[in-house]
């Protein structure tokens, strides 16, 4: 399958750049009874930051070019856990069914991040990605 050329396909900077980290009110709690934070004193780090992220995103959605007509806004959600594991990507938002699954498959292929810690200690961290994916 071909790919969109790359200069077609875009992730916009400005919905990474802002990623939606949400305050930690409420945390979610786990059947084992471990805690999953949403802000934390040290945020997980995709492995060479906010750059090496930017370029793995864009090197590795495959989309064919009959697929994206229009620009599509998703939100994907998932967790970094202790050991810097992605985990449990979920699709928050986003209407095309094709592009959710191409970036789940895509946000699985991550390789370890930096854990994010709390007290020293690293925890797992909720992770909110908007990305919006189209046509340049």
């Amino acid at each position: 399958m071909k790919s969109i050329p790359k200069t077609w396909l875009f992730v916009a900077l400005i919905a990474i750049l802002s990623l939606n980290f949400t305050s930690a009110q409420n945390n979610d709690i786990e059947n084992d009874g471990s805690e999953i934070y949403t802000l934390v004193e040290e945020m997980p780090e995709f492995p060479g930051g906010l750059k090496e992220l930017l370029k793995f995103i864009a090197s590795n959605l495959d989309f064919p070019p009959t697929q994206i007509q229009y620009l599509e806004r998703i939100k994907v959600r998932f967790i970094i856990d202790e050991y810097g594991i992605v985990c449990e990507p979920t699709i928050q938002s986003g209407n095309d069914m094709a592009i959710n699954n191409e970036v789940l498959r895509m946000i699985n292929l991550m390789p370890l991040w930096k854990p994010g810690k709390n007290d020293g200690k690293p925890v797992k961290v909720y992770f909110t990605l908007p990305l919006r994916i189209g046509l340049e």
